[in-house]
Protein backbone atom coordinates (compact mmCIF):
# COMPACT_ATOMS: atom_id res chain seq x y z
CA UNK A 1 0.00 0.00 0.00
CA UNK A 2 1.42 3.43 -0.66
CA UNK A 3 2.15 6.34 1.64
CA UNK A 4 -0.57 8.38 2.31
CA UNK A 5 -0.39 12.37 1.87
CA UNK A 6 -1.08 12.38 5.28
CA UNK A 7 2.00 10.28 6.21
CA UNK A 8 4.30 11.69 3.90
CA UNK A 9 3.82 15.39 5.08
CA UNK A 10 4.39 14.08 8.76
CA UNK A 11 7.53 12.63 7.02
CA UNK A 12 8.60 15.47 5.53
CA UNK A 13 7.58 17.87 8.88
CA UNK A 14 10.31 15.44 11.30
CA UNK A 15 12.76 15.15 8.13
CA UNK A 16 13.09 19.06 8.33
CA UNK A 17 13.03 18.58 11.98
CA UNK A 18 15.83 16.24 12.41
CA UNK A 19 17.62 18.66 9.49
CA UNK A 20 17.81 22.13 10.32
CA UNK A 21 16.94 21.41 14.30
CA UNK A 22 13.26 23.32 14.16
CA UNK A 23 9.92 22.82 12.38
CA UNK A 24 6.35 24.29 12.61
CA UNK A 25 2.98 23.29 11.42
CA UNK A 26 -0.74 24.33 11.71
CA UNK A 27 -2.11 23.03 14.33
CA UNK A 28 -5.63 21.95 12.70
CA UNK A 29 -2.85 20.32 10.08
CA UNK A 30 -0.89 18.17 12.48
CA UNK A 31 -4.32 17.10 13.83
CA UNK A 32 -5.77 15.99 10.64
CA UNK A 33 -2.47 14.34 9.81
CA UNK A 34 -2.50 12.43 12.62
CA UNK A 35 -6.54 11.95 12.96
CA UNK A 36 -8.45 13.93 15.49
CA UNK A 37 -10.11 11.29 16.72
CA UNK A 38 -6.81 9.28 18.31
CA UNK A 39 -6.16 9.04 21.64
CA UNK A 40 -3.74 12.39 23.36
CA UNK A 41 -1.69 9.29 24.82
CA UNK A 42 -1.46 8.18 21.13
CA UNK A 43 -1.14 10.96 19.28
CA UNK A 44 2.09 12.20 21.17
CA UNK A 45 3.45 8.67 20.73
CA UNK A 46 3.25 8.29 17.14
CA UNK A 47 4.62 12.37 16.89
CA UNK A 48 8.30 10.70 18.57
CA UNK A 49 7.90 7.69 16.26
CA UNK A 50 7.22 9.69 12.77
CA UNK A 51 10.58 12.36 14.58
CA UNK A 52 12.62 8.91 15.37
CA UNK A 53 12.39 7.56 11.92
CA UNK A 54 13.83 11.17 10.67
CA UNK A 55 16.67 10.07 12.61
CA UNK A 56 17.39 6.90 10.80
CA UNK A 57 20.60 8.71 8.86
CA UNK A 58 22.12 9.46 12.21
CA UNK A 59 25.06 7.43 13.43
CA UNK A 60 23.83 7.43 16.57
CA UNK A 61 19.71 7.62 17.34
CA UNK A 62 19.44 7.35 21.00
CA UNK A 63 19.71 10.70 23.26
CA UNK A 64 18.16 12.53 20.67
CA UNK A 65 15.81 15.22 22.63
CA UNK A 66 12.38 16.39 20.59
CA UNK A 67 10.32 19.66 22.32
CA UNK A 68 7.19 21.56 21.24
CA UNK A 69 6.01 24.98 22.12
CA UNK A 70 1.69 25.61 20.96
CA UNK A 71 2.17 29.29 19.88
CA UNK A 72 -0.64 30.88 17.39
CA UNK A 73 -2.30 28.10 16.43
CA UNK A 74 0.98 26.71 15.60
CA UNK A 75 3.32 23.41 16.69
CA UNK A 76 6.78 24.49 16.82
CA UNK A 77 9.33 21.32 17.11
CA UNK A 78 12.79 21.85 18.28
CA UNK A 79 15.34 19.39 18.73
CA UNK A 80 18.88 18.71 20.11
CA UNK A 81 21.24 16.41 19.40
CA UNK A 82 22.03 13.86 22.65
CA UNK A 83 25.16 16.25 23.49
CA UNK A 84 23.28 19.69 23.99
CA UNK A 85 22.68 21.04 27.07
CA UNK A 86 20.17 23.78 26.31
CA UNK A 87 18.05 25.58 29.03
CA UNK A 88 14.73 25.47 28.04
CA UNK A 89 11.98 27.37 29.23
CA UNK A 90 9.56 26.32 31.41
CA UNK A 91 6.35 26.08 28.83
CA UNK A 92 8.36 23.96 26.31
CA UNK A 93 6.92 20.46 26.04
CA UNK A 94 9.08 17.40 25.75
CA UNK A 95 7.70 14.52 23.77
CA UNK A 96 9.38 10.61 23.56
CA UNK A 97 8.65 7.50 22.96
CA UNK A 98 6.36 7.38 25.93
CA UNK A 99 4.45 10.20 24.42
CA UNK A 100 4.43 13.66 26.50
CA UNK A 101 6.56 13.63 29.17
CA UNK A 102 6.69 17.29 30.87
CA UNK A 103 6.58 20.84 30.39
CA UNK A 104 10.11 21.98 30.73
CA UNK A 105 11.62 20.23 33.08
Amino acid sequence: MSENIYEANLRNLFHTVVETGVGTVREGDLYRWLGAARAREAFWKEIYQYFYEALSGREKKEGWQLWFVEASGNFNFVCFEPSASIEKPVWWKKINEDGLVNFGK
